[in-house]
């Protein structure tokens, strides 16, 4: 969840026309918040763990919204100063078809559930930006 949020504050940095969006950002933004949660594991140790339980088809499911991603974030950089294309945003599309057909046996916890939606979200929620960017005519930085 921490690689999506610094996703998503690049992206919007890129429609600002005083900001910039930048690859190298993405990687800190994830290394530094891959440190804090685990320094936050560190120090919040617990004796008991949480158990990650999970069927074959969550992982599936959750890989395909990190390569949607993942191919979004590779043709931004060639749209810098540009308007981002409407086609851009097929993959996500695919999200939103996994959060309809993805069956409840998938999911062995609640808990597990819980974060399937917020993968699903995050990754859908930046196919948003796309429609908000054609909407409002902003060029991409």
């Amino acid at each position: 969840m921490v690689a999506f949020l610094g996703i998503h504050d690049e992206i919007l940095q890129g429609f600002h026309p005083e900001r910039y969006f930048g690859y190298m950002d993405i990687i800190v933004n994830i290394g530094s918040g891959a440190v804090g949660c685990w320094l936050g594991d560190r120090l919040l140790a617990r004796d008991e763990k949480l158990s990650w339980n999970a069927r074959p088809q969550f992982y599936l499911l959750i890989s395909y919204c990190t390569v949607a991603t993942l191919l979004f974030l590779s043709i931004l950089g060639r749209y810098k100063g540009l308007y981002i294309p409407a086609w851009a945003i097929l993959p996500y599309c695919g999200s939103v078809l996994a959060l309809l057909i993805s069956p409840k046996p998938v999911f062995v916890k609640r808990d597990t559930h819980l974060i399937f939606n917020l993968f699903v979200f995050s990754s859908m929620s930046i196919g948003l930006y796309l429609v908000g960017g054609h909407a409002l005519s902003l060029s991409f930085n």
